[in-house]
Order: structure tokens, then C-alpha cells, then sequence
């Protein structure tokens, strides 16, 4: 069910991911004002995809009795949140809050995928996870 849910999730997913990194800006519809926060919608967007792709891992931890293990993945966050925050947001303003908060965002659930890996002996790839991952990458590049 873990692997079905996330692989569902990423299917549903990437076509939306497709939509807000065309090139054709969607916050065109808004105005000539808004298509300045592209490269932020666009990074916010890459570091969504990426916790669609590694599912409900959070949720794993969580029902599974490690509660504490998901809040330190959360101080990791923060952390690492706050951190980019303010080192990019001098920089880059808004597009380095959203690299920032895309990269934390990343980076968490990467590690709580190797989390539930090493503590519950879950893998959440699969063959057809892989090939579903596969496939949305490839339309998107049509």
C-alpha cells in the first residue's frame, strides 16, 4: 500500500509539475507582475515533486512508534531551512527563500526514505515505481 499511495501521488503529480515549469509561465494569468516569481514557483515546485516522489515517509515514521526520529528529521528541517534562508535571501530574495525551502524540503525526505529503509526494512522503489517516474519524466520533456 506505502509504494501504491506514492506511486499514485507522483503520477498525479507530475503533470501539474509539468504545467507550472512550461515555459509558458502560469503566473502569466495573473499578470505582467507575476511572471518576476517564475524561478521561485519553478523551485518550489521541483522540491513538492520531490516529496510527492518520496511519498508518505513522514506518516511512516510516525505510525510505526518513531515519532521522535520524524520530530529530529523536523529540527533538520528548520534548521537547514533557516540556515539557506539566511545566507539566500540576501542574494537572491525570493527565488533564494524558495531554493532554500525546496533543497530542506528535499533533503528531509530523502533522509526519511533512507529512515524508513534502515529502520522498518521498507523500500519505497519498486519496479513499477520506477517505471512510472521514468515515464512522467519523459512526457515532460515532450
Amino acid at each position: 500500500m506505502f509504494r501504491i499511495t506514492t506511486r499514485w501521488v507522483l503520477i498525479a503529480s507530475l503533470p501539474l509539475f509539468v504545467l507550472v515549469i512550461s515555459r509558458t509561465s502560469i503566473l502569466g494569468l495573473f499578470g505582467r507582475d507575476f511572471q518576476a516569481g517564475y524561478a521561485a514557483l519553478a523551485l518550489l515546485s521541483v522540491g513538492k515533486l520531490v516529496s510527492s516522489a518520496t511519498g508518505s515517509v513522514g506518516y511512516m515514521l510516525n505510525m510505526t512508534g518513531h515519532q521522535r526520529l520524524n520530530l529530529l528529521n523536523s529540527l533538520i528541517l528548520g534548521v537547514v531551512n533557516a540556515t539557506l534562508n539566511a545566507l539566500w535571501i540576501g542574494r537572491w530574495g525570493a527565488t533564494g527563500a524558495a531554493a532554500a525551502s525546496a533543497l530542506s524540503l528535499g533533503l528531509v525526505n530523502v533522509l526519511r526514505v533512507i529512515e524508513v529503509r534502515a529502520v522498518l526494512g521498507l523500500s519505497l522503489f519498486s519496479r513499477g515505481y520506477v517505471v512510472a517516474l521514468l515515464g512522467g519524466s519523459w512526457a515532460s520533456f515532450l
